[in-house]
């Protein structure tokens, strides 16, 4: 909506070089929509050569990448990205939060089957963003796990979420939560498979991400479609405390494991999940809201342990 009010506020011989950022905020959501046809429509506008010598083609470039990426033109989607990658390299605007082609170009890769050449990039830009963007970081773990040992891809998997989850990023924690469910299910866990399905639907929905949600039919097949969630009552009646037991129940797991994740006893689990479903006023985890959030902003408070 912000992107279609700047195109509308000025025309493109006003925006000049600049239309490329405008422009690629409105071609990756329709994108990420599921609009194709809408986003194709703005591809087709005319865009200054100029634009591409500048730092808001970068933008344009990255959301046309995605574009080809997910209407299946792999190879195109892989030059749009690692163009972004040239360009910034030469313009010393390497920088981890800007434009992250190197997980963009890694999808690409996964795509075509390239696998080492997918690993090669995740690998550099995990390096690179140690210390960096957290979302970014949370991009390469996603991807990392795609490639890695099916055990090991729930760890990584729950770092990207939470990482997500700091950032408010709804659509890519829902892309996380669809990995995540998979790989449970690779692992013979239909339960937590189930109840991770469950809550990325639920967040692609909030997004209104159509493709997404499609996948996930796909894969699963069931849902039941609450979309009320939480009201704002609700979310400020649950402590920090209550909140990540609460989240961690919704993810699917068992009371012992959500006290040695949170090194707690169980019955402090227990305890904290008794006052959550009062305060919700439900009968128990399966009732639970799929758009608990850890916490409505920063990190949760430290659970205290109850000894007996």
């Amino acid at each position: 909506e912000y992107a279609e009010a700047a195109l509308t506020e000025l025309t493109p011989a006003q925006w000049g070089v600049a239309i490329g950022l405008p422009l690629g905020v409105a071609i990756l959501a329709n994108t990420r929509l599921g609009r194709y046809q809408a986003a194709a429509t703005l591809l087709a506008q005319p865009v200054p050569d100029e634009t591409f010598a500048s730092r808001y083609g970068l933008h344009y470039l990255h959301a046309r990448g995605h574009y080809h990426l997910e209407t299946r033109h792999w190879h195109a989607a892989l030059a749009d990205f690692l163009t972004c990658g040239d360009l910034m390299r030469d313009w010393a605007l390497d920088l981890t939060g800007l434009i992250p082609w190197r997980t963009s170009a890694a999808e690409a890769w996964q795509r075509l089957g390239n696998l080492d050449q997918a690993k090669q990039l995740i690998q550099d830009q995990l390096t690179r963003s140690a210390a960096g963007s957290a979302r970014t970081r949370a991009l390469s773990l996603r991807l990392l796990a795609a490639t890695s040992p099916v055990r090991r891809r729930p760890q990584l998997l729950a770092e990207a979420l939470e990482l997500q989850e700091d950032c408010g990023d709804q659509f890519e924690q829902a892309r996380v939560l669809a990995d995540l469910g998979r790989a449970h299910g690779a692992l013979d866990d239909a339960r937590r498979a189930r109840t991770v399905f469950r809550r990325a639907w639920y967040l692609a929905g909030r997004c209104d991400a159509a493709p997404l949600r499609g996948e996930l039919v796909a894969v699963h097949g069931d849902f039941e479609d609450t979309t009320d969630g939480e009201t704002p009552e609700v979310a400020d009646s649950l402590t920090g405390s209550e909140r990540r037991v609460a989240w961690l129940a919704v993810m699917g797991y068992k009371n012992r494991e959500i006290a040695d994740r949170l090194y707690v006893t169980p019955s402090t689990v227990e305890q904290h999940l008794t006052r959550v479903y009062r305060k919700l006023n439900v009968r128990g985890r399966h009732d639970l809201p799929g758009d608990l959030q850890v916490t409505p902003a920063g990190a949760p408070e430290p659970i205290p342990a109850t000894h007996h």
